[in-house]
């Protein structure tokens, strides 16, 4: 049984993007309006080209780094990886990290990471 619905793109100058959409464990306890907004949507964008850059970081990226350009990040830990999440206007800003060093990054839905409990179930899903 697959845990995540993802989609992997490869980009033509290496890396590649995945793209997640919500998941049974997303969906258990939300409520049918946030049901219908999530439906058919993506909700989590990830990026490991060198290419792309957010806020100043990019793939390779040491979590230092991390940590002094994000404010009020959180970081999660599911297995090998060190997630780091930070409030941005319109998304919340992702960050995956293994052994020190950023291997992806990019941009979740907002209202689905708003709270510690349905962060760690989105990130448990994802990983």
């Amino acid at each position: 049984m697959r845990k995540a619905k993802l989609d992997r793109f490869c980009l033509v100058r290496g890396g590649y993007v995945r793209v997640g959409y919500p998941t049974a464990k997303i969906r258990k306890g939300l409520k049918r309006p946030e049901l219908r907004r999530i439906r058919d949507r993506a909700v989590l964008a990830l990026t490991s080209s060198p290419l792309h850059r957010l806020r100043g970081l990019r793939k390779g990226s040491s979590t230092r780094t991390v940590r002094r350009r994000l404010r009020a990040e959180r970081r999660y830990r599911v297995g090998p990886y060190d997630w780091y999440l930070a409030p941005s206007n319109r998304a919340r800003i992702v960050v995956k990290a293994r052994r020190g060093k950023v291997i992806e990054l990019g941009v979740a839905d907002l209202r689905l990471t708003r709270d510690k409990k349905l962060v760690g179930r989105f990130v448990r899903s994802f990983s």
